[in-house]
């Protein structure tokens, strides 16, 4: 009789897999994690910007008329609400097995059903981050720094720039892609600091742009002015964040500039973060007892919770009607980003990185 050698495609065994399950996106959030957030009400994001019109005499007579009277103009800004979502549908099948899989793992799919609300909370929060930049606004959709601060003669909030200068932000544009220099940067920083009296805490650039920054540094001075240890921590609303996992900053002149992949490429976008923040419109549960058509166990708040901790977007989860064996659900946010003073913040488009 033959020798029947056992080899692993003869051989019964169980699969185990080691761990926890491995994500590979890149979901951070750097810009969202950086900015401040601000509870809001109502059916927009409203505010008041007031400009000059107050009639000034210097020198005049002693026994001179006046005759220059005017008052501070103000203009209503009006901003939607953007309305932002992730989906995801889990059949029942799926969620059983998954649950009684036990020690063979993956550990995060013994709930599975959490692991995608969780899942659909990131992506939707690195979605969002990038609409920060290029969101245009219109309708409900999020209205991003483009629109907000990266030009001089569009409309924002309701507000025409072109008739309304004081609400026009700083834009440098040389209109052909062109290398960066330290006298370019100061440059920006001083004419933002000349038009608001406020200069931008942190700079947010794509990696290549922070690359080409840190060029211009001399290697034997990078390290203690460029990417040393401090450039890293960055005060927020929440404390000290601290830019981790090779995420890389540099301080220039007290203006923080911090690398994103959301951020396009080519651009720097200097922000003032005391007029620039996130407001978000939660839901009131309040209004809706006694409400019987409302099941207030079918809406959960969850954090979204990237690599830097949880961010406080007040994200809901609304479990949707079944007409399958499998669960649905949303996860929503209602917000936009604001800012209050356009002229301290600005753009410096076309950089050659």
């Amino acid at each position: 009789m033959g020798v029947t050698p056992q080899t692993l495609s003869t051989i019964v065994l169980a699969q185990k897999y080691r761990g926890d399950v491995v994500r590979q996106a890149n979901f951070r959030a750097v810009f969202l994690n950086l900015l401040n957030y601000q509870t809001g009400m109502g059916q927009n994001i409203a505010f008041v910007a007031e400009g000059t019109g107050v009639g000034v005499d210097l020198g005049y007579g002693e026994t001179a008329s006046i005759t220059n009277i005017g008052s501070a103009s103000q203009t209503k800004f009006l901003l939607n609400w953007s309305t932002n979502r992730a989906n995801i549908q889990v059949s029942g099948l799926a969620q059983a097995t998954a649950g009684t899989s036990g020690q063979y793992g993956p550990d995060a799919n013994t709930m599975l059903w959490y692991r995608n609300t969780i899942n659909a909370a990131l992506q939707l929060t690195s979605s969002m981050n990038q609409q920060a930049y290029i969101g245009d606004g219109l309708n409900q959709d999020f209205c991003g720094l483009l629109q907000a601060i990266g030009s001089i003669s569009n409309t924002y909030g309701g507000i025409a720039r072109s008739s309304n200068t004081l609400f026009q932000p700083y834009v440098a544009n040389p209109g052909t892609p062109t290398a960066l220099s330290f006298a370019q940067i100061r440059g920006d920083l001083a004419q933002i600091y000349i038009n608001s009296g406020r200069r931008p805490d942190i700079a947010m650039c794509h990696p290549n742009v922070l690359s080409a920054l840190a060029s211009l540094y001399d290697p034997q001075k990078f390290y203690m002015f460029g990417l040393n240890p401090m450039s890293r921590v960055i005060e927020t609303q929440r404390g000290d964040f601290t830019l981790q996992g090779g995420i890389g900053a540099i301080d220039f002149d007290g203006c923080k500039f911090v690398e994103d992949k959301d951020c396009p490429d080519g651009y720097i976008f200097y922000i003032n973060r005391d007029h620039v923040w996130i407001e978000v419109l939660p839901m009131n549960m309040s209004v809706l007892d006694g409400d019987e058509s409302y099941d207030a166990a079918l809406v959960r708040e969850i954090y979204s919770q990237d690599e830097f901790g949880p961010l406080p977007f007040g994200f809901q989860v609304d479990i949707l009607a079944k007409n399958t064996d499998s669960d649905t659900a949303m996860v929503k946010w209602y917000s936009n980003l604001c800012v209050n003073r356009p002229n301290s913040c600005g753009v410096r488009y076309n950089i050659n990185a």
